[in-house]
């Protein structure tokens, strides 16, 4: 049986099949804003340098990953600045605009917030995502984490019961519309869901 290995950090090495898992999790958000999978894959891979990432891999391939934001550290934080190598100043704005209403939710210390969750499509059904899931409680527990976020569309449902059966909640729906109709775009609406988590007194 090959033994998956789920760690903290994602390698240099692995950026670019990173950001091709990212990119295949998140096509819509990525490829709909941005209009070019060449520009979305170096965005991602630009963004992955600076995102904490749990990672899990098998036979020292990367299999799946969790990107996450903290208060002091958005998750995939794609600037201005990152844009402009691709982008008209006029499309930048725009742009960046949805790609902060899209992907970047408050969050609140304390908070951890799990931006995407991308698992390989060879390696589906093999208890990857659960393992990186596992890996995330016992991350939260070192860091004091007290409330765990995410987002899922609305009409993923098969998502929603499992994220439910995990112990999360539906607070509040997120909706950009109109404004995703100036790029030709319809995105459904999101759930932000959240799990509150008991912590144990310090001894």
């Amino acid at each position: 049986m090959t033994v998956i290995t789920v760690r903290h950090g994602l390698p240099e090495h692995m950026r670019v099949r990173g950001a091709e898992l990212v990119m295949h999790a998140a096509t819509d958000e990525f490829l709909g804003i941005l209009g070019s999978e060449k520009a979305s894959l170096a965005l991602i891979e630009g963004a992955l340098a600076k995102t904490l990432c749990l990672t899990a891999e098998k036979d020292g391939e990367l299999v799946g990953l969790l990107t996450l934001g903290t208060s002091e550290a958005p998750a995939l934080d794609i600037t201005m600045d990152d844009l402009k190598q691709h982008f008209s100043w006029v499309m930048r704005g725009l742009r960046a605009w949805l790609l902060e209403e899209l992907m970047n939710t408050k969050v609140h210390p304390g908070s951890l917030y799990v931006y995407t969750i991308a698992v390989d499509p060879a390696h589906s059904g093999q208890g990857i995502g659960s393992q990186l899931f596992d890996a995330l409680e016992a991350y939260a527990d070192e860091q004091l984490i007290d409330c765990l976020q995410l987002k899922v569309t609305t009409t993923n449902v098969r998502a929603q019961a499992l994220y439910q059966r995990r112990g999360y909640s539906i607070v509040k729906t997120i909706n950009i519309r109109p404004w995703d109709t100036l790029l030709g775009l319809s995105y459904n609406a999101d759930y932000l869901m959240e799990r509150q988590r008991m912590l144990m007194a310090a001894e």
